[in-house]
């Protein structure tokens, strides 16, 4: 498993996984509820925006060559703190037929290891 920095030409990408998790979301609180009937529907703007961001970077799970998810980061600082560089994972799916192999760990762990 590796995770591959995300370009514009993964926007599409990036917006049809975000869809799914979102709509997996909506269940379980009001505040879920998203306004999009489709993926098609959804801008792919938001990630667009992350692409110019340098505190977040979108990655897409790859497990040979083939792309299974994807995960946000966001970096920061809190000056108040002794420890005050973070990096927090702020989206994480993995498509449904490639769970519960362990990708998802590999994810966090990754992360963890940055």
């Amino acid at each position: 498993m590796e995770l591959v920095e995300a370009t514009e030409n993964d926007l599409g990408a990036l917006v049809d996984r975000w869809f799914g998790l979102a709509t997996a979301m909506e269940p379980y609180s009001e505040l879920n509820e998203i306004v999009y009937e489709d993926a098609t529907d959804v801008p792919d703007d938001g990630f667009r925006a992350h692409l110019e961001e340098p505190s977040i970077t979108d990655y897409l799970v790859v497990v040979n060559g083939e792309t299974v998810g994807f995960v946000t980061l966001e970096t920061g600082s809190r000056p108040s703190r002794k420890r005050s560089r973070y990096l927090s994972i702020v989206n994480v799916e993995i498509d449904a037929e490639h769970r519960s192999r362990g990708y998802g760990t590999a994810v966090v762990e990754r992360v963890e290891a940055m």
